[in-house]
């Protein structure tokens, strides 16, 4: 629900949720969690299983997605942004 400026009730924009099909639904449900748990960037490895997710961060105003094409890399790219 959101007030008149666009914002939502509880301090948060509007969230970002795709009901185009339940992987979508349920990718953009855990981007928006962790979003407002204080989520900034996320690591992706686009593939073929990950692609709601990757599409959920990937339109979320308020996380950077970076994508990075080996797993291995990303975890350790992801160790070193804290």
């Amino acid at each position: 629900m959101t007030d008149v400026d666009g914002a939502g009730f509880d301090g948060f924009d509007a969230p970002v949720i795709d009901f185009r099909n339940r992987n979508s639904l349920w990718a953009s449900v855990a981007v928006e969690t962790l979003a407002r748990l204080g989520l900034q960037t996320a690591m992706v490895c686009p593939g073929s299983r990950s692609t709601p997710l990757t599409f959920a961060f990937a339109r979320h105003p308020k996380i950077e997605a970076l994508p990075i094409l080996d797993e291995r890399s990303a975890s350790f790219f992801g160790f070193g942004l804290r």
